[in-house]
């Protein structure tokens, strides 16, 4: 992937060499010291006599795994005028070519690439040994094979040919209108540098034309080993690794003085950001602090420096407050945004001084963030909106952002309110209590993050080891982290905090612009017609008018909202308790005859899971985990059946928008939304309502430990405290309402004009014949529901309590979670409406579609700018658990395939195995791997015509059957090559001998490999145990949950090719879809017959109507 996103940098962070020089911040108190952070006892750095630098982390989570992260510091702003891309091919051609990764194929690893502005980098996942035939071998040698391979490349002509036909392919994927306004964006921050002109994936003309000597020759410019540094974090010996790293990586040396060559091109500003780190990119900066804070982190020579190879244009009225925004306007951008930057040095957290000043802004800017939040309940101004400063290594700087999204009818408003709470923060600064919630979130934090120290994945500890070496912060132990941030906490005063306020919003809340301090970049984007298909048109003079009159505004200070600490006193609980008595009852478990429960049962405790399962009188089904291993941590999931499959046919969308109003509304009794959302917050509970096909949930996650201002209420005990709310006293609001069909609206907006999604929906509209149960309801539909259809929609799923299933695990004994189960669920009352037309609505044994499949080839087209296209097949499938739309369970289904001559009658073994109830999921588990691995090895390595190809089963848990699909990104001239070539891929799986033992050993390596990681999380048990209660979902038992490991190695390659047999994939079983995008459809489609795109399904009508031509 050529773009990387934008993620914030975590605190707790490595050191890196050089470090960049640092001055007492002002802000700091005499009573905390600028003691040096703690570096973390395990890190081991090093470095080789070439160069090479290395950092080792010992990290057993999980046990048996390691991450090799090779990081060359040379990006896309590294390349000259004539090399722009070349970064990004060059990492194809290094890594997708090498022999010696393609060698790791098959050993359960994980191997890929990345370029950006300011490094390429190559990783592998692997496990320490080998399996199969050469289990007990050490994985890592051959790991730093390949990584070797890369630093040692020669470049041939069939591996640029073939690396350069992805590369092309890869570009028109990425250029979603989403990448496209992030180029609007970087252009305009950095309009000063290099970077606005440096964009990974690079220019398509020169990218056709370079010969190997020119790419050979970049490599041997950047691929040095004193320009690299590789990162090993896991299960591993460190003095073992050192060995190994000189061993291998100690023969390279550079073959030219690449610094002095790139000196002599000129192209280089004299002075830059690498001079003071090289993981930087060779940038200069106009910063929008004044020079005097600006020195406190950079030398005097970078202050006001000049990149001379790049022009940039001169303000009319420099002396302006608001800079002239850049607009951006496209038919496909799905609603209005705007962008508001300032840019900063980055701050490197290596002493108590620096660590108390990142503290204070995260203050700062969750205090804002909420208030935003408060905003958008009274009046909905925002889709999203979010206010954030974070360090950028790939830009070199740090970044002040402001981010919205709103529609176009709203633009002007939410600018305005937006700027004008960040001017509050700016002047006002926050309250007592909000220092106090937030100074609790953090310790909270630090808390649970000090609990797992030993459970952190390597995967996650390795990038934040690389993300803290390139900015300079001090990486902690988690237990060390902990202690230094109390002592940072305790000394923060709210003087100090609203200093750091000051500091945050000065580009707005006092810019001056003789000194710099204003903007530096603003952008607008928008669409070129509004919801209505008015045409909209938005201009920088129109843009600035509204900025400046949010700037002249008068501000008053925030008015603090009230906070509970507890949603419910003991009287009030004690009361709920005796009118509603909670008590356990016995239940008849759903288990297979024989399995030593006979009759009812007060409850079932299974040992090799450590899962209680538990009725309440009310009806209501309970699963209880505790889970030591994810230390104060605990997510519940509420489920009903039905979802989306229970909607009434007249009422299209009205499931998904009541899922959406109920996350959306949250007061009861005495307590505003708000209060109730800083009650969540102090307490870091989070909360998502979904409605799903045939299920809808409540979900949460939160700490164990104590929340709030005072403690009173655990994490734990604050979202059952919800969860009762939301089951029993919940307040429909209209105002919740009108936010969520606003963003339903968007939504819908979003699948019309984005390419894939549009693709997605037409196919599963063909397979489902139109139900508007599995589409996304349209605009009329959305605006045809009322607040009180909602209502009786989902009351419909409501109506009977013995329809709950609740599961809860967490960090905490069994007994806490079921006292607090009696307490918060026992206490809801009774409901038994049973009604014939719930019955009815509730499709448990329904097909997904009675018809048969009839062979179409579809198409949609959407007018764009740029040319891209996508392909999907799609087809029908059993559902989660191998039902098809018939009824039949697949293991059935392949036994008798087995019976026919081209296959080796099923033995009893063979028979008896495929009864398991987890074989048909884990069949098709296998299979999705299987099949993704030969797309990519016929479509994209082979035939050359993508750059990614995947495929995927959408199964349900209730209906029966489900569908696949197949997605495959290509060029308009291509696209029919590229379907076709997907067809062929499956058919070759069909084949005889189709499916290969090492295709499957390998796909069961990867299962296997996910199911280690997941079973130690609350997550993973909350999703599987859900339906153990439920008759409607037999396959689904709690004493087969623990045998999936064993059902995974009992597949075998047969089981494989009889599925394939049995989904065909052949004429009259699959059906085809093409998305072009394109300024003229047919000027993108020479040599190709088309049909009548806008005519071929009702869809294509729909997305051409929303996105007219221009």
């Amino acid at each position: 992937m050529p773009f990387g996103n934008r993620e914030n940098i975590v605190a707790n962070a490595t050191p890196t060499k050089p470090q960049l020089s640092i001055a007492r911040p002002s802000a700091g108190p005499a009573a905390i010291t600028t003691e040096a952070l703690p570096i973390h006892p395990q890190l081991r750095y090093g470095k080789l006599d070439n160069g090479l630098r290395y950092i080792i982390l010992p990290n057993q989570s999980p046990a048996g795994k390691f991450e090799a992260h090779l990081e060359v510091l040379s990006g896309s702003a590294h390349e000259l005028q004539t090399q722009q891309g070349m970064a990004h091919l060059l990492e194809h051609v290094a890594w997708m070519g090498s022999p010696k990764r393609q060698a790791m194929s098959g050993t359960g690893s994980k191997a890929n690439a990345y370029t950006d502005f300011h490094h390429t980098v190559f990783y592998a996942s692997c496990p320490t040994v080998l399996p199969g035939n050469r289990a007990g071998k050490r994985m890592l040698p051959l790991a730093f094979d390949a990584l070797v391979d890369v630093m040692s490349t020669t470049v041939t002509s069939g591996r640029l040919e073939k690396e350069r036909a992805v590369v092309l392919s890869e570009a028109s994927m990425v250029n979603t209108m989403d990448y496209r306004v992030e180029i609007q964006i970087l252009s305009a921050l950095h309009k000063e540098n290099r970077i606005s002109k440096r964009f990974p994936i690079g220019q398509i003309p020169l990218i056709k034309k370079w010969t190997v000597d020119e790419v050979q020759q970049y490599h041997d410019t950047h691929y040095r080993p004193d320009n690299a540094i590789l990162y090993v974090v896991g299960d591993v010996n460190p003095l073992e690794v050192e060995q190994t790293i000189e061993e291998k990586f100690g023969p390279l040396k550079p073959k030219f003085d690449a610094e002095e060559f790139l000196r002599s091109t000129g192209e280089y500003p004299k002075v830059s950001m690498r001079d003071l780190s090289p993981h930087f990119p060779p940038v200069v900066h106009d910063w929008t602090t004044r020079d005097d804070d600006t020195k406190r982190y950079l030398p005097e020579d970078h202050v006001g420096a000049q990149d001379l190879s790049v022009l940039v244009q001169e303000e009319l009225n420099a002396n302006d407050p608001v800079p002239v925004p850049t607009i951006f306007q496209h038919e496909l951008m799905q609603a209005f945004s705007f962008h508001l930057f300032a840019k900063r040095p980055i701050e490197p957290v290596v002493d108590v001084l620096s660590l108390k000043r990142e503290l204070m802004r995260k203050i700062a800017i969750a205090s804002l963030q909420i208030r935003f939040n408060v905003v958008q309940r009274t009046e909905s101004l925002f889709i999203s909106v979010e206010f954030n400063q974070t360090n950028w290594p790939r830009e070199g700087c740090a970044v002040c952002s402001l981010d919205l999204n709103a529609d176009v009818s709203r633009w002007e408003d939410a600018i305005v309110t937006a700027v004008q709470e960040i001017r509050r923060l700016g002047i006002h600064g926050i309250s007592e209590n909000e220092l106090a919630r937030y100074k609790s979130a953090i310790l909270a934090e630090s808390e649970m993050l000090a609990a797992q120290s030993g459970l952190l994945e390597s995967e996650n500890v390795v990038q934040w080891i690389m993300e803290a070496t390139a900015v300079g912060h001090a990486f902690m132990h988690p237990d060390d982290s902990l202690r230094v941030t109390k002592e940072a906490l305790t000394s923060i005063t709210l003087e100090e905090v609203n200093g750091i306020c000051r500091e945050l919003c000065e580009h707005l809340s006092g810019p001056d612009p003789t000194s710099g301090v204003v903007p530096s970049a603003i952008i607008a984007c928008a669409p070129g017609l509004d919801r209505n298909g008015r045409p909209f048109q938005l201009s920088a003079d129109a843009v600035r008018d509204v900025i400046r009159r949010a700037i002249a505004t008068d501000i008053e200070p925030m008015v603090d909202i009230p906070v509970p600490e507890t949603l419910f006193t003991m009287e009030e609980l004690q009361a709920a308790a005796e009118r509603y008595p909670p008590e356990f009852v016995e239940f008849v478990p759903k288990v297979p005859p024989g399995w030593g429960v006979p009759g009812a049962t007060l409850g079932i405790w299974d040992p090799n899971t450590g899962v209680m399962q538990r009725r309440l009188q009310n009806g209501i089904a309970v699963n209880l985990k505790s889970m030591p291993s994810e230390p104060q941590r605990g997510t519940i999931r509420f489920a009903v059946a039905g979802g989306r499959a229970a909607e009434s046919p007249e009422h299209p969308g009205a499931m998904t928008l009541g899922a959406r109003t109920m996350q959306e509304c949250g007061g009861f009794g005495e307590f505003r939304r708000e209060s109730v959302e800083l009650f969540c917050i102090d307490h870091l509970l989070m909360v998502e309502i979904l409605s799903h096909q045939d299920m809808f949930t409540i979900d949460f996650a939160f700490p164990t430990t104590p929340g709030g201002a005072t403690g009173q209420v655990t994490g734990l005990e604050a979202a059952m405290q919800v969860l009762h709310v939301i089951l029993r006293n919940l307040e429909w609001e209209e105002d919740g309402f009108v936010r969520a069909k606003q963003a339903l609206h968007q939504s819908y907006q979003s699948t019309m004009k984005n390419l894939d999604l549009a693709c997605q929906e037409t196919v599963v509209k063909a397979l489902t014949d139109g139900c508007t149960q599995y589409i996304h309801p349209n605009h009329e539909q959305i605006d045809a529901l009322t607040l009180d259809i909602v209502k009786q929609e989902i009351g419909k799923l409501f109506a009977n309590t013995a329809n709950f299933e609740v599961t809860l695990s967490a960090d905490a004994p069994i007994e806490v979670l079921e006292a607090l189960t009696k307490t918060y669920l026992g206490t809801i009352p009774e409901r038994g409406q049973k009604a014939a037309a719930l019955a009815a609505a509730v499709p448990y044994n329904e097909p997904l579609v009675k018809s048969g499949l009839e062979e179409r080839s579809l198409r949609i087209y959407l007018n764009d700018s740029d040319e891209r296209a996508m392909g999907y097949l799609g087809g029908y499938a059993p559902n989660h658990w191998g039902v098809d739309r018939n009824g039949r369970d697949i293991g059935e289904i392949l036994t008798e395939l087995s019976n026919s001559d081209v296959f080796t009658r099923s033995s009893d073994a063979d028979v008896a195995r495929r009864q398991h109830p987890l074989f048909g999921h884990t069949v098709l588990s296998i299979f999705r791997e299987v099949a993704t691995r030969r797309l990519f090895s016929i479509v994209r390595e082979e035939r050359q015509l993508t750059y990614d190809a995947s495929f995927q089963f959408q199964g349900f848990d209730r209906i029966r059957g489900g569908m696949y699909q197949v997605s495959v990104t290509t060029s308009p001239q291509q696209a029919d090559l590229a379907v076709q070539a997907c067809r062929e891929a499956l058919a070759s799986l069909v084949a005889p001998f189709g499916v290969t033992q090492e295709a499957v050993e390998a796909a069961k390596r990867t299962l296997l490999a996910q199911y280690e990681l997941e079973k130690e999380n609350n997550r993973y048990w909350c999703e599987v145990l859900i339906g153990t209660q439920q008759e409607e979902i037999p396959q689904k038992q709690l004493n087969v949950i623990q045998e999936y490991a064993d059902v995974v190695r009992s597949i075998t390659v047969t089981d494989v090719q009889l599925l394939a047999q049995y989904l065909g994939f052949g004429d009259g079983t699959t059906l085809s879809c093409v998305g072009i995008s394109a300024p003229d459809v047919n000027d993108s489609i020479q040599g190709v017959e088309y049909e009548d795109l806008n005519e071929a399904i009702p869809l294509a009508e729909e997305a051409k109507e929303a996105v007219p031509p221009a």
